[in-house]
């Protein structure tokens, strides 16, 4: 067999990964005598090398890949990033990555619209990002080859936005990140080439990349479906977008052929309108994670307020009167500043998880109140089983409220 030189390999020709023989089927050929000498008929190559062959053609019709080795160095580096300003490496919380770009609904429909592609460069701790760079670099180097670099960067970028768009739509309330969305187009761009384009490629390395993008996305969806913090909707408005786009920037795999820029770039423009058009499109809802920061600040300092106050009564330092107007002047009305938010999101929240919480808060917030002002009649009265009483009512409520939002 003649060695490889990018053109030929053995006695035949890849023809956008096809093996066209060279070699007729008959298993008999003529000496120079005029008699029949037997031969034997050329080995098929086996799937695995006809899938090597066809990544070799597929390196002539695009011998430089940048986009996907750039995307995975910026997302690493939006980690390192994250985790030197202090975000846990494995487990962040969701506060601490709202501030990094991630889709949250009140933030991105809040004048914040960029949030929608830089939530796909953003991860949730060291196995999303693992998972999602180690996914996109065994596909995106296929893919980005197949479409070449310009149109891969618009197929990945348009699967990103439409499933930050998705997201953000359908699940206004939900702090997502992760280049999944984008990673989904990518396998949907795959797909629709592989569609448009049938017949042209050898069915062998079809079944091979078939195969692979069926498991990973069969496998998503079902894990979406069981897990409730995983964004399904990221993952199919990334799919469909990536298939429609990789329908129409799709490409006849051939060398040297010079790459028109009318069709990516009209994607890009696309990208732009889509930033900037969208966040008016829908309203702007309530900050749910915003309010239960503002509470959470709010009751560290009214809390802090009346141990200050308990701590000097308990020693001795102030009296019944200046315990009573310590907590009248110092604790209820920083306690009091955050009823009319809790009340406002009452009344725009829809999901049921935020509003079970919202509930409680509000509950919370009342009993305490109560507590404190009954707590101030029982010290100006000077009656002890009345002040005992009331002790134990705000020893309740916050009882009460961790049974609640367990």
């Amino acid at each position: 067999m003649s060695s490889v030189d990018g053109t030929r390999v053995g006695q035949g020709q890849i023809d956008n990964g096809r093996l066209d023989s060279d070699v007729s089927d008959d298993s008999s050929r003529r000496d120079p005598a005029g008699e029949d000498v037997a031969t034997l008929p050329l080995e098929e190559p086996n799937p695995a090398a006809r899938v090597r062959q066809f990544y070799q053609f597929l390196a002539e019709v695009t011998p430089r890949i940048w986009v996907v080795p750039a995307i995975v160095a910026l997302n690493l580096a939006v980690y390192v990033a994250m985790v030197a300003s202090g975000v846990h490496p494995i487990q962040p919380t969701v506060a601490s990555v709202v501030d990094w770009g991630v889709n949250y609904g009140p933030k991105t429909l809040g004048g914040q619209p960029w949030r929608l592609l830089t939530s796909i460069f953003v991860h949730y701790g060291a196995f999303h990002l693992c998972f999602n760079m180690i996914v996109l670099w065994n596909i995106g180097r296929w893919v980005e080859r197949i479409f070449g670099s310009l149109r891969f960067a618009a197929l990945y970028l348009c699967a990103g936005l439409i499933g930050s768009v998705t997201s953000v739509a359908v699940h206004p309330h939900l702090v997502s990140a992760g280049a999944s969305g984008a990673v989904f187009g990518v396998y949907g761009a795959l797909a629709a080439f592989l569609l448009s384009q049938r017949g042209s490629i050898d069915a062998r390395v079809v079944k091979k990349l078939a195969t692979v993008a069926i498991f990973f996305l069969g496998y998503n969806v079902l894990y979406s479906l069981k897990s409730p913090i995983i964004d399904l909707a990221a993952h199919v408005g990334g799919l469909v977008s990536g298939a429609v786009a990789g329908w129409w920037l799709a490409r006849p795999l051939t060398p040297s052929l010079p790459q028109k820029l009318r069709r990516p770039v009209i994607v890009f423009a696309a990208i732009f309108v889509i930033l900037a058009v969208f966040p008016s499109v829908l309203p702007n809802p309530p900050d749910f994670e915003g309010v239960v920061r503002e509470f959470s600040e709010v009751e560290s300092k009214a809390v802090n307020a009346y141990n200050s106050l308990v701590e000097a009564a308990s020693a001795g330092r102030v009296t019944d009167e200046a315990f009573a107007k310590g907590i009248e002047d110092e604790v209820l009305p920083v306690w009091r500043h955050v009823q009319p938010r809790l009340d406002e999101a009452a009344t725009q929240l829809r999901n049921p998880q935020q509003t079970k919480v919202l509930k409680a808060l509000r509950q919370y917030e009342r009993d305490r109140a109560y507590s404190w002002t009954q707590m101030i009649l029982a010290l100006r009265a000077h009656n002890k089983p009345f002040l005992e009483w009331t002790t134990k009512v705000d020893a309740d409520a916050v009882k009460k409220f961790k049974d609640s939002i367990k």
